[in-house]
């Protein structure tokens, strides 16, 4: 049965925490568990004791409690160990948001269409009580940036009405502290591709005699994090592995250049072995059969989702390291590997590039895309957990060691390595800065030039593997 979260910040709502609990146990969920998160906000006017008794009282309710008031974004972002459920609804404590609302903002993501959804006071709901139009103007323009600096076309960013699938809510780093949450979460929900639906909802906003507490200091403090999480990558916090393949899903002349290599080779029934998040997938829509696989659950949604309208491709979950299970997809009748910037993190090489040979239909190829330079291993390799980098000779002899003629082997992209060497071995950086992966991928029509002159060793190495 699948679980629902629901996440309340709370601070200093003595008068109401009692009554939100008591709305959103009474919501009609059908199928789902109920988990109620509760975080005390360093509350100074008796809601802590109340809290106390909610918990006690019934076994779905779960404390989280700070010491000192730190703000919305530092709740959620201690409510996410806290919180296990499959979908995760963030509810504000101050009866301003109806649990009714829970079902409609539910749909999409319970039918598979989104990762998050966003309930909107501007899109038609039934009742909207009828507030100060200068906080209308104030969301409406913070939305309208957000909207500038995401490319989304939310009508509500600020609402306190969110919805997200809950490993992917426990995934994202939250930095912010207090309402700076809205937009950060926003811009990281756009660098990831997430599928963000919108759903009319009732509102009944509460007036400052009442006890609402934004006020324009924290718009404009929302108003920095949309500039905060534009010009930086968006993304602060995330795994190295994430970090580096959403940088380089932004490097479309880079990706292009190295499928624009490799396309010779390419037959019509691929396997592409570590897909990560489609990078490369996206050059190769044009085959009979493409199967992505990828060990990562988060990254195979995030393809699922992304080529869902493309019936030739195929996604499964599959550890490389794992005979048995990458030898089954043999059935689809393979005539190409290709393996981009994965071997490197397989501990058993040889193993992996022998199933590979198996797998494959005679005169069948492997592609493989490889780190180039032993000289070059560094914090990057480690931070993106590399076992090793190669060069041709090893490459070159491991293909052939399972069986394969190497029919060639090439090096790509003369002018990275000093770069790489800048950031691993001397500043000791762990990923490569996003600036400097676009600042290239703008480069990428001089780099090509370049490249077959320069007296430099290459970034990667490409090796061409053909089953005899």
């Amino acid at each position: 049965m699948a679980k629902l979260s629901v996440l309340i910040p709370c601070f200093n709502e003595r008068h109401t925490i009692s009554e939100i609990v008591r709305r959103v146990r009474e919501v009609e969920l059908g199928d789902f568990d109920l988990e109620i998160v509760l975080i005390d906000d360093g509350s100074t006017d008796g809601s802590t004791e109340i809290i106390a008794r909610l918990a006690a009282a019934e076994p779905t309710v779960h404390v989280v409690t700070h010491l000192q008031n730190r703000g919305k974004g530092a709740a959620l972002r201690s409510a996410q160990s806290a919180c296990t459920g499959d979908f995760v609804v963030i509810q504000d404590a101050d009866l301003e948001y109806d649990p009714q609302n829970y079902p409609a903002l539910l749909a999409p993501l319970i039918s598979g269409q989104a990762d998050a959804v966003y309930g909107s006071r501007f899109a038609g709901g039934r009742t909207r009580r009828v507030l100060l139009y200068s906080h209308e103007i104030g969301n409406r323009w913070l939305t309208a940036m957000s909207n500038l600096a995401t490319d989304f076309n939310l009508t509500d960013m600020t609402t306190g009405a969110k919805v997200f699938r809950g490993d992917l809510f426990r995934s994202i780093p939250i930095c912010s502290d207090g309402f700076g949450f809205e937009p950060e979460i926003t811009a990281k929900l756009a660098r990831l591709d997430s599928r963000l639906y919108e759903v009319p909802i009732d509102y009944d906003g509460r007036s400052y005699l009442a006890g609402k507490k934004i006020r324009w200091k924290d718009g404009l403090l929302m108003g920095l994090s949309i500039a905060r999480f534009r010009l930086s990558d968006g993304l602060k916090g995330v795994g190295e592995g994430l970090e580096t393949l959403q940088s380089m899903r932004w490097a479309r002349r880079y990706n292009t250049w190295i499928t624009t290599r490799i396309a010779p080779y390419i037959g019509d029934r691929v396997l592409e072995a570590g897909a990560g998040i489609g990078n490369i997938t996206a050059h190769l829509l044009n085959r009979e059969l493409i199967v992505a696989a990828d060990n990562n659950d988060m990254y195979l949604k995030r393809l699922a989702a992304a080529f869902a309208n493309n019936p030739n491709v195929h996604t499964t979950a599959l550890d490389l390291e794992d005979t048995q299970e990458l030898l089954k997809l043999g059935n689809h009748r393979l005539d190409t590997v290709i393996c981009v910037n994965v071997i490197e993190h397989l501990r058993d090489d040889h193993q992996v590039l022998r199933d590979f040979f198996e797998i494959l239909e005679p005169g069948g190829r492997a592609i493989i895309l490889a780190p180039n330079g032993r000289w070059l291993y560094g914090t990057i390799d480690q931070g993106l957990d590399h076992y090793r980098r190669y060069d041709r000779s090893e490459l070159k002899t491991k293909m052939e060691n399972v069986g394969f003629v190497v029919e060639e082997i090439f090096g790509l992209n003369r002018v990275a390595p000093p770069f790489w060497f800048l950031n691993g071995r001397i500043l000791r950086r762990t990923s490569v800065p996003s600036g400097q992966v676009r600042f290239f991928d703008r480069l990428v029509p001089l780099v090509k030039l370049v490249d077959r002159i320069l007296p430099i060793p290459p970034l990667s190495i490409i090796a061409i593997g053909r089953k005899g």
